[in-house]
């Protein structure tokens, strides 16, 4: 009788333990988040850091991280520069493009077209957020990183006739002004010059791009060497500097002031007798932004965003010519179209970035 109570009750446990096992069972074990690094999301984007693309891949339910690079098209806009003389009229530019249409065959006009081309090509790195369920929208933050230049502009190759037109017409004042300081002749001139015309060429005044005026006052990085024959008075004042001197050269020493607030900016072509400028940023340019998007196919492989946002592009760009002269933070009231260009990114501090993204899941 023992026996058989002994075994009822151990049936009895083994029982209740395979019910309590069976209860267990049902109980659901909560599921890890195997969403990383599981698929593979292909991007095509179009926006106002112009084409490019993205490879991203989740780092969870809620996180996806997106790499790839946007490549801006290189179109081209084209502005005028009027070419103007410091002293003369509309009627004497007129004059001297004759005049050097006769002696030199030039032709000069009075305006030089100057082409932009941008170069705003970059890499990405961003991580985006998903904060609701359903997963449409997202923050995003990260980084832009390429070359420093933003743009370049240049004069047209049909300009270059005029342009040396103003190199030729400044070594021709130059020369002639250095002659009448010092009484002696015109040296490396190569031909005889009437002294009438000599005296038209004085009043004129030097060639040159007129610009606008200078913001503040502008002091030399280095020394800068002049070529004259004389030294004028004027330039041994403070406003110079110190002015070591000798017969054939001026040399103004580093720290000097070379152009005062208010100074009338004027541009000349450089040694190969054109005319240039650059647009700069940093290299490095932090994002921060949102967006908005879904599914558009019914297994929902294909998908379409919008984004939104900033890139931090280090402060207001600048703009130097070849005479290193900042358009944007060294000269104001520049006239034209170029003066509106100027003044629309002088008031961009960051560069507002919107896109519209295509993805395809690969994976």
């Amino acid at each position: 009788m023992r026996k058989i109570m002994i075994a009822s009750m151990l049936l009895a446990g083994v029982v209740s333990v395979q019910a309590q096992y069976t209860e267990l069972a049902k109980i659901e074990t909560p599921k890890l988040d195997k969403n990383i690094l599981n698929h593979l999301d292909l991007s095509v984007t179009v926006g106002t850091t112009g084409i490019g693309f993205d490879l991203a891949m989740p780092v969870g339910n809620y996180v996806q991280i997106r790499t790839g690079g946007t490549f801006m098209p290189h179109f081209r806009y084209s502005t005028d520069f009027e070419v103007e003389t410091e002293k003369g009229s509309k009627k004497d530019l007129s004059n001297i493009s004759n005049k050097l249409s006769n002696y030199f065959g030039l032709d000069v006009r009075n305006n030089v077209t100057m082409t932009a081309t941008p170069s705003f090509n970059n890499f990405k790195l961003l991580v985006d957020v998903f904060p609701f369920k359903n997963k449409h929208w997202h923050v995003t933050a990260g980084f832009y990183l390429g070359g420093s230049t933003l743009g370049t502009a240049c004069n047209a190759t049909e300009d270059a006739s005029t342009l040396l037109g103003v190199q030729v017409f400044n070594s021709l004042y130059d020369r002639i002004e250095a002659a009448y300081e010092s009484g002696g002749s015109i040296e490396g001139l190569g031909f005889n010059l009437p002294e009438k015309m000599q005296n038209k060429i004085l009043s004129y005044g030097r060639m040159s791009i007129p610009e606008g005026k200078y913001a503040h006052d502008v002091y030399a990085e280095a020394d800068i060497l002049y070529d004259h024959d004389v030294i004028d008075n004027d330039m041994e004042s403070e406003t110079w500097g110190e002015v070591i001197h000798a017969k054939g050269d001026v040399k103004i020493a580093k720290g000097s002031i070379i152009h005062r607030k208010g100074d009338a900016y004027r541009m000349t072509p450089d040694e190969n007798g054109m005319v240039k400028a650059t647009a700069k940023v940093n290299r490095f340019k932090p994002y921060l932004g949102f967006g908005y998007g879904g599914p558009i196919s019914k297994n929902k492989n294909t998908s379409i965003s919008f984004d939104a946002g900033l890139m931090f592009w280090g402060g207001t760009p600048s703009f130097t010519t070849h005479d290193g002269t900042d358009l944007i933070n060294d000269v104001e009231d520049i006239p034209g179209k170029v003066g509106n260009y100027i003044k629309l990114v002088k008031a961009f501090k960051v560069y507002p970035v919107i896109s519209l993204r295509i993805t395809q899941k690969l994976f």
